[in-house]
């Protein structure tokens, strides 16, 4: 039975201490364990191998609406009990488990472990704890609303970066298409029945190519305005990714002035991933490494690829100020920045970790670098993927 005999006390020793000038008394008066169980928020109780219920206790029981009255009957029998008789069979078998249920609109936790007698080995029955978990629940949901908030608007800042860079970046495939446009009426024009058919190819493919670019680089922005933790895992071309993500970041690359260096990646090298948050990860790194190098004498980002055979890692440089050893542990913690206010909420690296980590790969400050450098690692294949 659950901690023995529930109506049996204990009772502490009376203990005397002498000091030099006085004697002082210290004592406790008997307490049974069963009266202190009933005065916490949990509800305990036992059911021996038939499923007879054999001890009670707890505050939580008379909220859920149990009672001492029922010992000696079958629990499964009463609608509110906070578990199955499957449950039970299966706590039986020695291996403890935890449910979740819901009464009366509440939410209750139930762990349930075997008792076992100590001497054979034999299991007696079941033992249980029930608490209520509804606040909890409750809070949780908040965090995670208020969570997802703060990186919608992560998000949001991060659109509003890129928003200018891609407006000139569409501005000058648009300028090609109006350019070659505006050769082809002329050559309309001049000589309708003597079209050069070269150059009419020519100008065409021209106005094609930009075309191409403008819709690549729409179809970036609308996939990085996106969360993607839901997409399936696919086998992306890491050149690709790459690409994508400088897309993004391509103008301010420019305006900026930055020098950027790019080592060679190989065109078939692969990793299985969900692309849209690869992306996003890149471009944070990306978007963080020219902050850090803006004001440089010579500002420069360079990305390198390596094939380490299971995994690539890609890592991001700067030739910023760095970061200062006593934050260093600190820069993948949630809300954490080092930038003004409002330029950041924080949260960039710590998103950046998270989707690595999913993706079974790690982020880490390289602690060695001359400069700041961010280095991530991710496996060609991921293990479920094996695992079919």
């Amino acid at each position: 039975m659950l901690f023995g005999d529930w109506g049996s006390s204990v009772t502490l020793s009376l203990r005397v201490y002498h000091t030099p000038k006085c004697a002082k008394l210290v004592y406790m008066n008997a307490w049974s364990i069963k009266n202190s169980i009933d005065t916490c928020s949990v509800m305990i109780f036992a059911i021996d191998k038939e499923g007879v219920l054999t001890a009670l206790g707890g505050a939580l029981s008379q909220q859920i609406g149990m009672d001492d009255s029922q010992i000696g009957m079958s629990p499964f029998k009463v609608s509110h009990f906070p578990c199955r008789r499957s449950h039970f069979k299966r706590a039986l078998t020695g291996k403890p488990l935890s449910i979740n249920s819901t009464i009366n609109e509440r939410s209750y936790e139930t762990e349930l472990k075997p008792n076992i007698d100590q001497d054979t080995g034999d299991i007696l029955g079941v033992t249980g704890m029930t608490l209520d978990v509804t606040k909890n629940l409750q809070v949780q949901q908040f965090l995670d609303e208020e969570r997802h908030k703060i990186f919608a608007t992560q998000r949001l800042n991060s659109l509003a970066t890129v928003t200018n860079g891609i407006a000139h970046e569409i501005n000058n495939p648009l300028a090609i298409i109006s350019g070659y446009a505006e050769q082809l009426r002329d050559l309309c024009e001049r000589n309708p029945s003597k079209i050069p058919l070269k150059r009419v190819i020519f100008v065409s493919s021209k106005i094609i190519e930009a075309c191409k670019r403008c819709s690549r680089i729409i179809d970036s922005l609308k996939d990085f305005s996106r969360n993607g933790s839901s997409d399936p895992l696919n086998f992306e071309k890491v050149a690709n990714l790459v690409d994508e993500s400088l897309d993004l970041c391509a103008q301010r690359i420019k305006t900026s002035e930055i020098l950027f260096e790019k080592s060679d990646i190989p065109h078939d090298l692969e990793i299985q991933c969900r692309r849209v948050q690869i992306v996003q990860v890149l471009f944070h790194l990306l978007n963080n490494a020219i902050d850090a190098s803006i004001h440089a004498d010579q500002p420069t980002v360079i990305l390198a690829v390596e094939n380490q055979g299971t995994h690539v890692a890609i890592s991001i440089s700067d030739n910023g100020q760095g970061i200062p050893g006593s934050i260093k542990n600190k820069i993948f913690e949630p809300f954490f920045t080092t930038k003004e206010v409002g330029s950041g909420v924080g949260v960039g690296l710590s998103i950046s970790k998270g989707v690595i980590e999913e993706h079974g790969g790690q982020i880490k400050l390289e602690p060695t670098s001359k400069h700041t450098t961010f280095t991530f690692n991710l496996p060609k294949v991921q293990e479920e993927k094996n695992a079919s």
